[in-house]
């Protein structure tokens, strides 16, 4: 094994242990401009590590001697990250929640649509890994978005309006049809039919078919009108993104792919794209961000980084 390829595999197990800090990422992106024979040398120990089942397998032993202990500590963050991830979901699935007085939550997994329907006879369809409280009293009908995407199709009562609450905003309607898609950075809601009252601290807006408007951490853009061909189009697995940040895509590719991704630079997660895509796209999509914006992008057997 030559110089370049060992150095190949040790950014290879620090970039895929879950551990690698800033430093790591500038310094392992500096080698590869050093030589083009570098960036050969990691594709091919990028395609070793998908063939084999044991990452420890592209070491030599000879290669761990000075590094070892750098490399140990790696790899038992990253195994304890896993059984810490494990122990904290079972714990979360399991700890008594505050929750309103007949609350109940409506969920979807990974990769499953689900519509459900209420007491009141309104519809909720969930997008896959989604999640909603529903609780209704004398007064009104409520529920809140947790994650994810919720097409509601409401039941009229004027003497009960549904009202929905996302963060610090709240969607208030009598009978209508909206579209709601909650993602770490922004949250869009799009009616179909009817009207809906959109609340976000001190700003009021009325929409009415065929109008959106994007919600994020400080304030509410303007109401602009949308394609009806692009309405709740996660039904079929179909999305689009205007001027999202990359993270906001990736959150719903990990929504509705059984292999993760995961954005290991930071600055990345900020980063404005427009695109338009089906869910079994994702890879190139992705393939085609990197190539556009001159990102990185490596597929293991456990996940796909993004750095």
């Amino acid at each position: 094994m030559t110089e370049i390829e060992q150095q190949a595999n040790k950014w290879l197990v620090i970039l895929h242990s879950g551990a690698a800090s800033h430093t790591d990422i500038d310094e392992f992106k500096q080698w590869l401009k050093v030589s083009p024979l570098h960036a050969q040398a990691f594709r091919e120990a990028e395609t070793l590590w998908r063939m084999t089942r044991y990452s420890t397998s592209l070491l030599s032993s000879d290669q761990l001697a000075p590094s070892c202990h750098k490399t140990t500590k790696y790899k038992a963050f990253a195994a304890a990250a896993v059984v810490l991830m494990a122990l904290l979901v079972v714990f979360l699935q399991f700890m008594p929640v505050h929750q309103q007085q007949n609350e109940w939550l409506l969920t979807t997994s990974i990769g499953q649509v689900k519509t459900f329907v209420l007491a009141d006879n309104s519809s909720v369809t969930l997008g896959a890994d989604s999640k909603v409280s529903v609780w209704f009293d004398n007064e009104q009908r409520n529920t809140r978005i947790i994650k994810g995407d919720a097409l509601f199709d409401i039941a009229r009562n004027p003497q009960r309006p549904f009202v929905t609450h996302i963060d610090d905003a709240r969607i208030t309607v009598l009978g209508t049809q909206f579209d709601v898609q909650k993602r770490p950075q922004q949250t869009s809601i799009t009616v179909g039919h009817g009207e809906v009252a959109v609340s976000k601290q001190n700003r009021n807006v009325n929409l009415t078919p065929g109008q959106k408007v994007v919600l994020s951490k400080n304030k509410m853009s303007k109401v602009v009108s949308v394609d009806p061909h692009f309405f709740a189009q996660w039904k079929q697995q179909r999305f689009t993104f205007s001027r999202n940040t990359l993270e906001d895509v990736v959150s719903v590719i990990n929504r509705y792919s059984s292999t993760p991704v995961r954005i290991v630079t930071p600055s990345l997660k900020t980063l404005e794209v427009t695109v338009a895509f089906s869910g079994e796209q994702s890879m190139q999509l992705l393939e085609s961000l990197a190539y556009q914006y001159g990102f990185e992008v490596s597929t293991y057997t456990a996940e796909i980084v993004i750095f």
